[in-house]
């Protein structure tokens, strides 16, 4: 485990490192049925966070229309966030995760003009569910104040 800057305790699988290959462990069991493989797991070397600020101001866009319409969720202005780097780094669509004591989530933005500017986020509950729970949209980043955003399916997907 690692205790990163916010003082959040993440596996170490969430912290950029040098190691470009790691075996993985995986053992699934359904009754008396037991399967057990090791996978390649594939880390990226430690580069510098490019898009931390980008990221972190798109998950912002979320944050009061999440306090303001999903208060059973817990997520305020107050709530403390760490954030990663998730592998790709940069692309059309870039990503970025963001953890709080309570929540994971997965933020991802279209890079590219109005109105094709779109944000995503996704929401686990860390140590609960495996994958994300709930999931919402803002259809423009760069739309006219205040940005709505819609609920969406959530993806089944998990970003590292």
């Amino acid at each position: 485990m690692h205790i990163n800057r916010a003082g959040l305790l993440l596996p170490l699988f969430l912290c950029a490192c040098p190691i470009a290959r790691a075996p993985f462990e995986v053992t699934a069991t359904c009754g008396a049925y037991v399967k057990q493989v090791t996978l390649p797991v594939h880390v990226t070397a430690e580069e510098e966070d490019l898009v931390a600020s980008t990221a972190a101001d798109v998950r912002d866009l979320f944050i009061p229309w999440l306090e303001a319409n999903r208060p059973e969720l817990g997520i305020t202005s107050g709530t403390a966030w760490a954030g990663t780097i998730v592998t790709p780094h940069i692309l059309v669509v870039t990503h970025y995760l963001f953890f709080s004591e309570e929540w994971e989530m997965h933020v991802c933005w279209h890079v590219m003009i109005a109105p094709h500017d779109w944000a995503r986020i996704d929401l686990r509950r860390r140590f609960q569910e495996t994958a994300p729970s709930v999931a919402f949209e803002i259809p423009s980043r760069s739309a006219a104040p205040p940005l709505e955003a819609t609920e969406i399916a959530p993806t089944d997907a998990i970003w590292r």
